[in-house]
């Protein structure tokens, strides 16, 4: 299961369950487990509440359709006997890759979501798409630092950055199209994002959205830079990049609400870390071969915005 990061090796009697439509999934042979020939069954279903009855129906019948369909094209296509059929046996794996990789990246699920808001704010209010993808990530944070437990890390790490990504779009595109020339603000924004980013790259990309607090890797307490230099980095610079956008008055003027919204959100996850901190245990205590300080703890726990 390539984002849930784990597999195993089925054997006589073993099943697993999955969501076949939404999870990547790669089914191959271990000849150093299976050292002889095997049948798999593989029994596709559909579960749904009783009272969605007909939309679980439904499902149902549109994920035969596919599968039946599906099988059919790669069993034609297994041995293509003329120029037709090889173009069609070239269709099924450039698809196949081109839609694994949407998913890996972006997830159908999200891009479905964002056209549809784009879509949707055509007819509701100019900012519509804006005010309901600019603050996704946030809520992801949140309610994901919350639970903490059964969560994809893939998935999540996935849906946080592709709407984040959005988030950012938003602010730079915004930005351009209100721009006048305010030396501040754009100082402001280089500095508070290479801050950020310089923190990032420090902890790496699975740490800092939650590798550790998800249970898939084990804490790596940095105190380089530039941990050892600003405290609290990575929020430190979010925020100054984030008012450097505010900074220029076009921009504030046109879009008022934006960037104090980002903050509040900001502060508001980084509120839920220091109330639920699960790095008490670490202050003043000897681990990782030294004492740790609060420059380097922080270093774990702050997230980009």
């Amino acid at each position: 299961f390539t984002m849930e990061r784990n597999g195993g090796c089925l054997t006589d009697g073993d099943a697993v369950g999955f969501d076949y439509n939404r999870e990547i999934h790669v089914i191959s042979d271990l000849p150093t487990k299976n050292t002889d020939r095997r049948i798999t069954c593989k029994l596709h279903y559909v579960v749904y509440p009783k009272c969605f009855g007909f939309v679980g129906k439904f499902k149902g019948t549109l994920a035969t359709w596919y599968n039946t369909t599906a099988r059919n094209l790669f069993l034609a296509t297994i041995k293509p006997s003329n120029v037709v059929w090889k173009f069609m046996a070239w269709m099924v794996i450039f698809t196949t890759k081109c839609v694994r990789q949407l998913e890996v990246y972006a997830g159908l699920n999200n891009v479905v979501t964002a056209i549809a808001l784009f879509v949707a704010g055509q007819y509701i209010h100019p900012r519509f798409f804006i005010a309901t993808t600019s603050f996704t990530h946030y809520c992801m944070y949140i309610a994901t630092y919350h639970v903490r437990t059964g969560i994809n890390f893939g998935v999540f790490k996935r849906n946080v950055v592709f709407f984040k990504t959005i988030a950012l779009t938003h602010l730079c595109l915004n930005y351009l199209a209100n721009f006048s020339y305010d030396p501040v603000s754009l100082a402001m924004i280089i500095v508070g994002y290479g801050l950020s980013t310089a923190a990032t790259l420090a902890l790496g990309m699975d740490q800092t959205y939650f590798g550790v607090e998800l249970g898939v890797m084990k804490p790596n307490f940095v105190g380089g830079f530039p941990y050892n230099c600003v405290p609290h980095p990575m929020i430190v610079g979010s925020m100054i990049g984030l008012l450097g956008f505010h900074k220029m008055e076009t921009f504030r003027d046109a879009l008022p609400y934006l960037v104090p919204t980002h903050c509040a959100m900001y502060m508001t996850h980084m509120v839920q870390e220091q109330v639920r901190d699960i790095y008490k245990k670490d202050w003043g205590s000897g681990g990782g071969g030294g004492k740790k300080s609060a420059g380097t703890r922080a270093s774990r726990k702050t997230k980009a915005a």
